[in-house]
């Protein structure tokens, strides 16, 4: 055991380095570019200006201008919340070189913090299957996404250390700290909700439903405080225009003026150098998203188009995995499983752009895969590392090789929920007696809020 041990923490610091190695190089030709975004957002928003609206002209302050938005929209490309500007609004009074050090870095603690997590739980139950798990999750920081993701300054890493945290201190029955990240990490990215709903439908106490309400209240309150009462609205109102200029249903309307942009601002480029970007280009692929299958297709993809082509998908799989496992959506660990795969799948239907260091997240379903005890069949296993060696290495006669990956993945997980039918029958889980009432009233159960087993 001790040896396996030794083997594993080897494995990982090796990897860990090589990944240091294949990204670091290229730091100090790096813009960091949605980083960049997301600070001037929230310096915006301390000058009393719009962060998601504003568009530098010459003369303004430097410490407002992201070189690399797009001066021909009505946007400036800034599509956080609220709640992530207000994770970032300690960081935004320092220079930007400072800044990016410091996220980089970041991003690696947040990588380990998850690692971390998941050996805690392997080293209370050793199986083949975690150990399969952890090699798995340990590999994420090789993909080629994870590498742009750096480089970007992009923060999916922190979403999903946000729900790998919450579903480890749930499974400790630390409710309240489960419901405090769970709720933080839905105001920073709203669709994580699906992640969450089956923790207070199935809870027998109401903990984690007030832990997740207070929570999102003070934080949304916190936004009100720091940024005024309008911040919600203005983003909304950004997300229309960024999904219908992405779709290309309004036309660009701004014109482009000659902004003096200095070469270094704050110790950083303004613009990636020839070798950045060949070499970032060598590492991103053309993601799939449906907006970008529409337009191909000359269909209509408005964001009301997006999202009822979703919920007709979600009706399709949950019919789909109820007739290979009728009932599924009784156990509260398959239902988990089930919303992490929806939530996943949600990203394919938003109206903004994907690449590839979205499927960083995949690292919340290896999370309830390990903290919730699945078994994972050979098949799914060996979906699952194609598909992460599709995201690892770029082959270059497949060019849609990361994309088919995350498909993979997803069809591992998809896989899991319908043959882990043996839980159903296990374990009995009574909803809250909120969710129990509403059961009843649909007729779900013989028993009021109460499953049997049958």
């Amino acid at each position: 055991m001790k040896n396996r041990t030794t083997i594993l923490v080897v494995f990982i610091l090796l990897i860990a380095a090589v990944s240091f190695q294949l990204t670091g190089g290229f730091l100090k030709h790096s813009v960091f570019n949605d980083l960049r975004t997301r600070v001037t957002g929230t310096r915006l928003l301390d000058d009393n200006k719009s962060s998601y609206f504003y568009k530098w002209q010459n003369g303004d302050d430097i410490r407002l201008l992201n070189a690399t938005e797009k001066q021909t929209q009505i946007v400036n490309g800034n599509t956080v919340t609220p709640g992530v500007l207000l994770l970032t609004d300690s960081l935004h009074r320092l220079p930007l070189k400072t800044i990016a050090t410091v996220w980089f870095f970041g991003t690696y603690a947040f990588y380990f913090a998850i690692i971390v997590l998941l050996f805690l739980k392997f080293s209370k139950n050793q199986t083949a299957t975690n150990i399969f798990l952890l090699v798995c999750a340990a590999s994420f920081c090789l993909l080629a996404g994870w590498r742009l993701h750096c480089l970007k300054g992009q923060m999916y890493i922190v979403y999903a250390a946000l729900a790998v945290g919450a579903y480890y201190f749930y499974t400790r029955n630390h409710i309240y700290t489960a419901a405090v990240l769970a709720a933080f990490l839905t105001v920073c990215r709203l669709p994580a909700l699906l992640l969450f709903l089956p923790l207070f439908l199935f809870q027998k106490n109401t903990k984690f439903l007030i832990g997740f309400c207070v929570t999102l209240v003070a934080v949304v309150g916190c936004t009100f405080l720091f940024f005024g009462p309008a911040i919600w609205s203005d983003y909304f109102a950004a997300m229309q225009f960024y999904g219908l200029e992405n779709a290309g249903a309004i036309p660009e309307i701004r014109t482009a003026t000659n902004l003096q942009i200095p070469a270094m601002m704050e110790g950083l480029p303004s613009f990636a150098s020839m070798q950045q970007v060949q070499y970032e280009n060598a590492i991103r692929p053309d993601i799939f998203s449906v907006q970008k299958l529409l337009l191909i297709l000359h269909l209509p993809n408005t964001n009301g188009v997006l999202y009822s082509l979703f919920f007709f998908c979600s009706g399709f799989l949950f019919l789909l995995v109820h007739h290979f496992n009728p009932k599924f959506y009784c156990n509260q660990k398959l239902l988990l499983l089930f919303s992490a795969i929806l939530m996943l799948s949600f990203e394919y239907f938003l109206p903004a752009l994907r690449f590839n260091y979205n499927f960083v997240q995949f690292l919340v379903v290896i999370g309830i895969l390990m903290f919730f005890n699945f078994s994972i069949s050979k098949t799914a296993k060996v979906l699952m590392a194609t598909g992460l060696v599709l995201n690892i290495i770029k082959i270059g006669f497949l060019p849609d090789a990361y994309s088919i990956g995350e498909i993979f993945c997803l069809a591992a997980a998809i896989l899991t929920v319908i043959q882990n039918k043996a839980l159903v029958q296990d374990e009995i889980f009574e909803y809250n007696w909120i969710t129990g009432r509403i059961a009843g009233y649909l007729g779900l159960y013989p028993k009021m809020g109460v499953h049997r087993n049958s």
